[in-house]
């Protein structure tokens, strides 16, 4: 019975130990995706300009409406999309990581740019 006890507390102080380091985790890899996606926007944004699309966006969310419907570029005979598929609220977290600059969608890691 005293074996059963002590295998009960080893137990439980490793349970103690793991569920913080599991919420730590799953945060930073909740901030990790958010990143990555404000990384391909400004990825694909950037190759779109470079196969010709001229777009002229005012406004990041001009730019955000484009690349998550999906920018159309003909080269040749051959019709190219650029997109990012987003759901709105991952939408959201990107524009925190993204700024617009003479129609330029610029990556800041730093976050947190409007």
């Amino acid at each position: 019975m005293a074996e059963l006890l002590v295998v009960i507390a080893v137990i439980g102080v490793m349970a103690a130990i793991a569920v913080p380091n599991i919420g730590s985790i799953t945060s930073h890899a909740y901030y990790a995706k958010k990143e990555r996606n404000a990384q391909n926007v400004a990825m694909v944004a950037a190759s779109a300009r470079a196969a010709g699309a001229n777009n002229t966006w005012q406004t990041l969310d001009q730019a955000l409406d484009d690349i998550v419907s999906g920018i159309h570029v003909q080269v040749g005979t051959e019709s190219l999309e650029f997109r990012v598929p987003l759901s709105d609220s991952d939408r959201t977290e990107v524009a925190t990581f993204l700024r617009l600059e003479g129609g330029r969608v610029i990556y800041e890691p730093s976050g947190s740019v409007n």
